[in-house]
């Protein structure tokens, strides 16, 4: 038979494993506010045993008056806040020494003697030493620097550190300072403190920071559990001491941490051994024989051994699946890209004249005055793109239906509009600088330094000209098929979509998606490739990954396109410069001064070698994209990235590769996911209303600032959009690590990268991840494949994305631009 002290203890760490494996960031505090509404009826209903102390003991204690009812309500809601902010306390396990002491100072430690148990269980049980090890492990397997939960875990301990010491028996020495608190004899008058204090709390929370309405069921059950938690905590803590508490909700969190959620195996191991050491803890506080306690060792054990064996299945399916000369799909999408590298390469133009028939057979027209002068310069700059300079072409051909006269009019015309958050820039050929005004801002992003950086030595080629920059991240030039045959419409847009809230993500959906015709919409057969493997979703073309009208699902994929932080479109055409756009769009492209920046450039020092990386994924960074406000940052590219690999939902799948039975590779759903794999997470969180910068700390487990050099000691470097663009892709392409690149922005540098070549794409389904970064990672193939990209990367960087080939792309543009808005040039009748 099992003793009654040992199933009480056992049952209160039931009870508070299943309220902590439940347990909702959200619903914390009203689950509390539950409990302490049910408790009273649980210590009534049942009745409790007397604790360990004589009766004519507890009856001579001193009855607590109402301010330490008051102060240890108020203690409860504070933790319970606290937790629903930050989740667990890490300072927790710090209690166990601490209340050791005071218990053996007021002389209230434990009566039965040491011989009951084996040394070591009752040194780390019962003695300072013990204790202080166990807590240090403890908070070390648990610690969290984010500075918020710092000071939450702080709050929390001090809250459950005075809640703990009301409860200790003191005797009379201390109660005159500190009266007793017995529960048993308290509950009513508690209970009404309590769901006071907590009513009040959750009206002030709701007031601050909006209605969060919790789960009901969950939070019922929740509630009750523990209610439960409390009502075996006080009856095993009347045969021992208040003390056990802290070892049992320790194991509670301990125990319940999934090891498949952790990046890395020491983390896991440590969770396990941790809770082991706690489990040995509650055992050594417990008078008689509890050996039968070990059994509960389980709770940590079976999960820990299970990941270890889905691990392990992971990689040697991943491992076996390819081997009888069988290419993954991985494998084709290189050796067909290369070829493309390879085409890209050759057909560049060899003579000036080569360079400007090509121009007239792509674009119908002959190139601008200075075409000349800057195919030498190109040339002499060893610049290995001649002819592909697409993405200039692309946005300033529709223009050339416009007069020169009618270009720089409606140049003026825009700058000219109250809030057009466009900066008028002036180069002037003779001083080879360039000047950048604006009616109301003075910090220009670096825009002027970068023409000035770029064009000192460029030849006078390039007459003096004005032309306009955009402000934001967003692009900005909406011209639709209709504006360019009806009259000039280019007035500043009225719809801004951030922080009033004003305008809805269909209507930006509607606006950027215009001229897209969903309903015949084909997949381009020429952008495929045929694979012997089943396909996994892997993206073809950079220009089918961006194209917005071949993916309408892309509605509700982007926070750009679900609700920006600014959304400033202007109506028509005009020639407006920004550092990236979407693929309906008309911004002229231009390389990002970010690029330039300190923050953003490649460091060799910071670098290790291949070798030396870890072998996994790795992202950090912040919460930016969109402008979050209700829900709907749930729909924004990073936070889906970040929810994908920590906060999947419940019917989650994954989609891999894998043999079966006859030999052939299918792709087969799993709900599984090595995170061994991944070291994914946000690092701030802001573009929020509070309420949803709130909820979005509670949502996702916000990691202190990293490094900006992490990621290049990491094998696979994740990059995806921000607002707009993102700065930290050359420092990627030029390091010894894997770009796994993630956009829906069309940039400057589009003509001359070839996805599978030199980074590895990724769509925004993102289905074909896990078999990605698994295929990369835990295979030999993959594994070569990875730094063969590396390799071809860092070459093709050194070669085409030097500070010179900026200029040569800039030169171009500008000489564009001059002739674009030359006041004598008439308008085009067709443009190719």
């Amino acid at each position: 038979t099992i003793d009654p002290v040992t199933g009480l203890a056992g049952s209160a760490v039931l009870c508070a494993v299943w309220t902590q494996w439940q347990s909702s960031r959200r619903d914390e505090p009203w689950a509390e506010l539950i409990c302490w509404i049910l408790l009273p009826i649980f210590c009534k209903a049942i009745t409790l045993p007397i604790n360990r102390f004589d009766t004519e003991k507890v009856n001579e204690l001193q009855r607590s008056p109402g301010p330490w009812l008051w102060l240890f309500a108020i203690c409860i809601a504070t933790r319970a806040v606290c937790e629903g902010e930050q989740g667990s306390n890490w300072l927790l396990p710090l209690l166990m020494p601490l209340l050791l002491v005071i218990e053996q100072y007021l002389g209230q430690g434990l009566s039965w003697p040491a011989s009951v148990y084996p040394g070591l269980i009752f040194m780390i049980s019962n003695t300072l030493l013990g204790t202080t090890s166990i807590a240090l492990f403890g908070i070390s397997t648990l610690i969290d620097f984010n500075l918020i939960r710092v000071a939450l875990s702080i709050t929390s301990a001090v809250a459950s550190f005075t809640m703990y010491l009301t409860l200790l028996n003191k005797g009379s020495n201390l109660s005159r300072h500190i009266p007793h608190i017995c529960i048993r004899e308290d509950i009513n008058p508690l209970s009404f403190r309590v769901t006071s204090t907590l009513v009040i709390v959750l009206s002030l929370k709701t007031i601050t920071f909006g209605c969060a309405v919790p789960q009901v069921l969950p939070t019922i059950t929740l509630g009750i559990f523990k209610a439960f938690t409390w009502f075996f905590l006080i009856q095993t803590a009347h045969h021992t001491t208040w003390r056990i508490a802290v070892p049992i909700t320790t194991f509670s969190i301990l125990s319940t941490t999934d090891p498949f959620s952790q990046s890395w195996d020491i983390n896991s191991f440590f969770i396990l051994v941790g809770s082991i050491l706690l489990l040995a803890q509650i055992i050594g506080t417990i008078p008689k024989h509890p050996k039968t306690l070990w059994v509960l060792s389980l709770i940590p054990i079976i999960p820990y051994l299970l990941s270890l064996q889905a691990i392990m299945s992971s990689q040697h399916m991943a491992r076996i699946s390819f081997r009888n000369h069988q290419m993954h799909p991985v494998e084709e999408a290189i050796h067909v890209a290369q070829g493309e590298l390879n085409s890209l390469i050759q057909r560049q133009s060899k003579s000036y004249t080569a360079a400007r028939d090509e121009y007239k057979r792509r674009y119908g027209l002959e190139p601008p005055p200075g075409f000349k002068e800057w195919y030498e310069f190109a040339k002499m700059n060893q610049s290995p793109i001649i002819d592909d300079f697409d993405s200039i072409q692309r946005t300033i051909a529709p223009l050339l239906k416009l007069s020169g006269r009618e270009v720089l009019e409606a140049m003026s015309g825009l700058y000219s509009r109250p809030d057009s958050e466009v900066w008028s820039c002036e180069y002037s050929s003779q001083k080879s600088e360039t000047h950048c005004s604006h009616p109301r801002r003075t910090f220009d992003r670096h825009i002027s330094l970068l023409f000035n950086r770029l064009m000192k030595d460029v030849p006078s080629g390039v007459h003096s000209l004005r032309f306009l920059v955009n402000h934001f991240d967003e692009p900005r030039v909406l011209t639709t098929s209709k504006s360019l045959t009806n009259q000039l419409s280019h007035q500043a847009g009225s719809l801004r979509q951030g922080r009033n809230g004003d305008g809805s993500s269909s209507q930006i959906w509607d606006m950027v998606s215009h001229d897209c015709n969903f309903k015949d919409l084909e997949s381009d057969q020429s952008e495929n490739w045929s694979t012997s493997s089943p396909d996994i979703g892997l993206v073809r073309t950079h220009s089918q990954q961006v194209d917005i009208c071949q993916h309408p699902e892309y509605q509700h994929m982007h926070g750009l396109l679900t609700n920006p932080v600014t959304f400033r479109p202007i109506q028509g055409p005009v020639p407006v410069l920004s550092t990236g756009s979407l693929s309906t769009m008309d911004d002229i492209l231009l390389p990002s001064p970010a690029y330039l920046e300190e923050e953003f450039q490649y460091d060799e020092a910071q670098d290790t070698d291949w070798d030396s990386k870890y072998n996994k994924l790795y992202w950090a960074g912040s919460t930016s994209g969109g402008y979050a406000n209700g829900s709907n940052w749930r729909d924004f590219h990073r936070h889906r990235f970040v929810n994908m690999i920590h906060n999947p939902a419940r019917d989650q799948t994954y989609w891999y590769l894998q043999q079966q039975k006859n030999g052939l590779v299918e792709r087969v759903p799993s709900s599984f996911l090595n995170r061994r794999l991944y070291n994914v997470a946000f690092t701030r969180v802001f573009q929020c209303e509070p309420s949803a910068c709130h909820d979005q700390r509670a949502h996702f487990n916000v990691r202190p600032w990293a490094h900006k050099d992490e990621a290049l000691g990491y094998r696979l470097a994740f990059d995806l959009d921000g607002n707009g663009i993102s700065g930290r892709f050359y420092k990627l392409l030029a390091s010894r690590s894997v770009p796994l690149k993630q956009t829906i922005m069309r940039e400057w540098h589009d003509d001359r990268l070839v996805p599978w070549v030199h980074y590895i794409p990724v769509s925004q389904e993102m289905a074909e991840l896990p078999e990605l970064v698994t295929y990369l990672t835990s295979t030999k193939s993959g594994q070569e494949q990875a730094r063969k990209i590396v390799e071809q990367g860092r070459d093709w960087y050194s070669r085409a994305f030097r500070e010179v080939d900026m200029t040569i792309y800039v030169y171009r543009l500008l000489l564009e631009l001059a002739r674009l808005q030359d006041p004598s040039r008439e308008g085009a009748k067709e443009v190719k």
